[in-house]
């Protein structure tokens, strides 16, 4: 769904994140004492003494982590920017975006109940709601992210993995939401957000050049399928066309001169199929998953144990 992989400089991932703070405030939101104002710090520190003898000092005062955390959220908030900018301000998802703006800067801060989930609960959802729309699809809610395509109105779920348990009951409630939302002709997607669960906050894939990243980020989600396969063929409402694999990370690429190189991997995993008597769904949602995904794998409800 993504391009991939991006490249940039850290003065180019600073700027943007500057451009996003005015945006921000032109909108009426928060930018200082919370999440974003943090990310924008670190940015700024470690655009600053990348290049210099004095980053020793900064990588000494500062946990690397958080550094790497900083410039992998940078990027989603300058998508936000990105595309939520053109939007009326009666369209602006307001509420989502002050949630995402909140929170603990670090993943493993987070508390598995309370208030300190839902910013990166938000940004996921967001994030995921615009990159569907930068590949063109016509979006009708934030909030749970509807939209139409090929005159189908589709509503996604969207569940943030806190941990490889919390799976199967992510699975549940998003099926039961979705079966509430849903009327008519209208279908549904649950989209799975693995960072936390791959913890990409701590691991930079580091390898020699950019086919080296695909393919290790390709074989994460391919593990990720097996594992789960048979749970996602417990999924037995046929409104539910399958399941949206999100997983961002970051690597350092050497023929990229190790510049951060950040990159979104999106699955989608169709239940939909002629094996369900599905024909016309199942069309629909291979035709949608080569517009919104970089994979599109077919699940066997044969194989279903």
């Amino acid at each position: 769904m993504s391009n991939r992989l991006t490249s940039q400089t850290y003065d180019e991932l600073y700027d943007g994140l500057l451009q996003t703070q005015v945006w921000l405030q032109s909108v009426g939101l928060p930018v200082t004492g919370n999440r974003f104002a943090a990310i924008l710090a670190n940015v700024d520190l470690i655009r600053q003494h990348y290049d210099k003898p004095s980053l020793d000092q900064v990588l000494h005062e500062h946990p690397m982590g958080e550094l790497w955390v900083s410039l992998l959220d940078a990027g989603s908030f300058i998508t936000l920017y990105e595309q939520l900018r053109v939007l009326r301000s009666d369209q602006l998802p307001r509420g989502r975006l002050k949630e995402a703006l909140s929170g603990p800067l670090m993943p493993h801060d987070e508390q598995k109940d309370g208030p300190t989930i839902q910013a990166r609960d938000a940004i996921f959802e967001l994030e995921l709601g615009c990159r569907l729309r930068a590949k063109g699809v016509s979006l009708t809610g934030f909030d749970d992210i509807e939209f139409e395509f090929q005159g189908v109105r589709v509503n996604v779920q969207c569940k943030r993995l806190h941990s490889a348990k919390t799976l199967q009951p992510n699975l549940d409630k998003a099926c039961m939401q979705i079966a509430r939302w849903i009327t008519g002709q209208t279908r549904g997607l649950v989209a799975i957000g693995m960072d936390k669960i791959f913890t990409t906050d701590r691991n930079v894939l580091t390898v020699t050049n950019e086919g080296a990243l695909l393919g290790a980020v390709k074989d994460l989600m391919k593990d990720f399928l097996c594992e789960n396969e048979q749970r996602f063929l417990r999924i037995l409402d046929i409104r539910i066309l399958g399941v949206l694999a999100d997983l961002r990370y970051i690597g350092r690429v050497k023929d990229r001169n190790d510049l951060l190189t950040s990159g979104c991997e999106t699955a989608l995993y169709a239940l939909a199929s002629a094996a369900t008597l599905q024909f016309v769904d199942s069309d629909f949602l291979w035709n949608l998953g080569h517009n919104i995904a970089d994979s599109v794998e077919q699940l066997h409800p044969l194989r279903r144990g």
